[in-house]
């Protein structure tokens, strides 16, 4: 009896030695690791400032939108700035944060139109007015993580809900660990045989997403639940909702993982945090369980059938009543088309990091909180995706109507799908030389290789602005001999000479040659010797 007493007393002490010993380490790694900021202090890239002229379609809506994604709001405290809305426009006062030097200004809308700028400073009138630039993304490194950082008071109550609903609805009354969840889900377990109930708490969830990793093992377990104890008694309740929700996995977009409510908020909506709707929050909510399975891209219906299913339980809660349960149930998934992360210009993007990385370190760049500027009009990206968009289904509908009677010929079901041809845009400011928007192929997710700067021929694409240089030559005092349209010009088989060369004899196609012909009629038939 003696014996068997003291193995037990040993085999206690040595357990909650090796307790203790655990409990001391991930005590250590949770201070070193809350002792400076949770998330690297990443730089930003922004978009050019949107200029408004009086005269240009406006809405107040719309630049409110615009400002709520810029970081404004409409309190006193916000860094970046604050809008108020007034009758027929917005009153804009930049903050100790703006990109701006800080004028205030009101600007008045009529008839869908900017009718008037009044400087708020001096009640003088201005013709223009320039909007806070917008965050275009945060540089990522080699784990390509886009994450935007919001803050506790920024999640819309709704959100809340949604994910006490639906992840841990004792959240605000639990130590860290909820043991009514947990005894539930183990009878739950033992009684059907399947062991699929989960039972963590958003605390453990964080635990495990900060400093340990998914291996489904009992020492992760214990470890998860030391981790999550700790992390009570260091953080308050919103301080570990908001580190949840700025590092829950919601999926990929392209070749990025999507980290935290904010950029998953920006990825499937397009829209700030604060402004997303019961619906919208509730998918969101949703994914987080199976970000694959519940893809509202790929799997439509399991999505839609997974919010509702977040919208039962926040009933269940009495977050939200029957009838706004009905209206929420019944709106579509509402998710900005897959084609919208083209907006976000990603081959842009790697220009600049490209650029950057000339001047300062990957390190410096992911850590330092630098805030780049460029010359990107979120507009008229917008614009090119939308345009790249239209052309490229056009030549896939006609690619496809050639293809089909040489496939109906063939019959060959091993044969791979046929090869869909790579596209690429830039708009320039000519100007300054800015660029203005990009893209650099179909599909990004696919390929990175940004084909706008891809070294190749120019081919007869060049002969336009050849023919605009001789066309112009003359008033810009570059000729003595105006060119016009109906010029004539010699189209015949000619050999040119070069000192340190061979001599050069171009052809054109087929070898066919018209003799005198006019400057159009040269471009029009695309001559090579003319």
């Amino acid at each position: 009896m003696w014996i068997s007493l003291g193995t037990s007393l040993l085999a206690v002490t040595a357990a909650v030695s090796i307790l203790t010993y655990y409990y001391v380490g991930y005590s250590r790694m949770i201070d070193e690791r809350l002792q400076g900021p949770v998330f690297p202090n990443v730089s930003q890239v922004y978009a050019a400032p949107e200029r408004l002229q009086i005269g240009e379609p406006a809405s107040a809506a719309g630049v409110i939108a615009h400002l709520r994604t810029a970081g404004f709001g409409d309190r006193q405290d916000v860094p970046k700035g604050r809008y108020e809305a007034v009758r027929n426009g917005v009153r804009i006062y930049p903050g100790s944060d703006s990109y701006f030097s800080g004028e205030p200004a009101e600007l008045h809308i009529t008839d869908g139109k900017l009718s008037s700028i009044v400087s708020l400073r001096d009640q003088f009138a201005r013709n223009e007015y320039f909007l806070e630039p917008q965050l275009i993304t945060n540089l990522f490194d080699s784990s390509r993580e886009k994450r935007r950082l919001v803050k506790f008071s920024d999640l819309p109550k709704h959100l809340v809900d949604a994910l006490l609903a639906i992840e841990d609805r004792r959240f605000f009354e639990h130590s860290g660990i909820d043991y009514l969840r947990l005894m539930k889900a183990a009878y739950i377990d033992i009684r059907t045989g399947s062991y699929r109930q989960g039972a963590s708490t958003i605390t453990q969830q964080l635990a495990r997403m900060l400093f340990l990793t998914r291996e489904s093992s009992l020492r992760r377990k214990v470890a998860e639940a030391m981790v999550a104890f700790q992390l009570e008694h260091r953080l308050s309740k919103e301080e570990i909702f908001e580190n949840y929700c700025n590092t829950v996995y919601l999926g990929q977009r392209g070749s990025f993982s999507i980290q935290g409510m904010g950029e998953a908020s920006q990825a499937y909506f397009r829209k700030d945090v604060r402004d997303l709707t019961l619906p919208e929050a509730a998918l969101l909510a949703g994914i987080i369980q199976s970000p694959n399975r519940y893809s509202p891209y790929r799997h439509p219906d399991a999505a839609l059938k997974r919010r509702n299913q977040v919208l039962s339980a926040m009933i269940d809660i009495k977050a939200i009543p029957q009838s706004e349960f009905d209206e929420a149930a019944q709106a579509p998934l509402g998710v900005a088309p897959s084609y919208a992360v083209a907006s976000e210009a990603p081959y842009f993007i790697d220009l600049v990091k490209d650029q950057l990385l000339d001047r300062f370190s990957e390190e410096e760049l992911t850590s330092e909180s630098y805030r780049i500027y460029t010359t990107l009009d979120l507009r008229l990206q917008r614009a090119a995706v939308e345009a790249v968009r239209i052309g490229v289904e056009e030549l896939d509908k006609r690619l496809d109507a050639l293809r089909r009677p040489r496939s109906r010929a063939s019959q060959d079901p091993d044969a791979p799908p046929p090869v869909r041809p790579e596209i690429a845009l830039v708009a320039i400011d000519v100007h300054t030389g800015a660029v203005k928007a990009l893209i650099g192929g179909r599909d990004y997710g696919v390929s990175q290789l940004n084909r706008a700067l891809a070294l190749r021929q120019p081919g007869s694409v060049f002969k336009p602005f050849v023919y605009a240089a001789a066309l112009t030559a003359y008033q810009n005092g570059l000729s003595d001999h105006p060119w016009t349209p109906i010029s004539k010009i010699l189209d015949e088989p000619t050999t040119f000479e070069f000192a340190d060369q061979p001599p050069y004899q171009p052809a054109n196609f087929g070898h066919q040659y018209y003799g005198e012909v006019t400057l159009r009629d040269a471009l029009t038939r695309s001559l090579n010797v003319a």
